[in-house]
């Protein structure tokens, strides 16, 4: 039992770069969430079509720190984009 806990306290001291927010990280996330919300997309159909979970995005919109966070961040973004292009071309067919 004293190992284990030995264990726990080496990992619990051990600092995780991965997981620490930091200013640029928060302010990129609000921003993608912006964008999101006008879009009125939830954050399960942006997990869906990037192949991460509602939780993973919850996670990159409140500037946590992820694993592949520039990957995740990228593939984000392509997201709205191509979401954003078909509110407009439908609302383009609309006006016709």
């Amino acid at each position: 039992m004293r190992k284990q806990a030995n264990v726990n306290e080496y990992y619990r001291k051990k600092e995780n770069p991965v997981r620490r927010m930091t200013p640029i990280w928060k302010r990129e996330g609000q921003e993608l969430r912006r964008k999101r919300e006008l879009l009125e997309l939830s954050q399960t159909t942006i997990g869906t079509q990037i192949g991460a979970s509602a939780s993973l995005i919850s996670k990159l919109e409140l500037g946590h720190g992820v694993q592949r966070r520039e990957l995740l961040t990228k593939a984000y973004q392509t997201a709205l984009e191509l979401f954003l292009r078909k509110k407009q071309e439908h609302l383009l067919m609309m006006n016709m």
